[in-house]
């Protein structure tokens, strides 16, 4: 007997649309939620398959003030910045600093180590034409 195998098409990392997501979406400016689509579209693009759920946590005891995070249902990565619960830049947060070249350790742990090696080439061709609008709108 011979088996077909077809392969289906490599999607990357995806990006769960968390409430916390739909949230950002509906009090972002329309030109950070068009930024944060281009980020999604972006990771679409990494080699690794892994479904990332972004999150905010209240870790302080201002009720009011929450941290942004990101997982993918073994590693949990949460931002060392507080901000408004009624504001995006929990989210916007989280993105740019796993985005940052300088955190690109926590991103390969949150991706697959597997991957490393192709971190520099998929961060130059898809994620450093958005760097400077990333540095510039999502700082909370």
């Amino acid at each position: 007997m011979q088996v077909n195998t077809i392969s289906g098409p490599n999607f990357g990392v995806r990006i769960v649309n968390s409430v916390q997501l739909k949230k950002f979406n509906s009090c972002a400016t329309k030109e950070n939620s068009q930024l944060m689509t281009k980020i999604i579209d972006a990771l679409g693009h990494h080699p690794s398959q892994v479904i990332l759920y972004p999150f905010v946590e209240n870790t302080s005891k201002d009720f009011y003030e929450v941290q942004g995070g990101i997982a993918n249902g073994v590693i949990r990565l949460i931002d060392t910045k507080a901000e408004k619960s009624s504001s995006p830049a929990p989210i916007q947060n989280i993105f740019r600093r796993i985005l940052d070249p300088a955190n690109k350790n926590k991103f390969n742990e949150l991706t697959g180590e597997k991957y490393a090696q192709e971190y520099d080439g998929w961060w130059n061709e898809y994620v450093m034409p958005l760097w400077q609008d990333i540095e510039r709108n999502f700082r909370g």
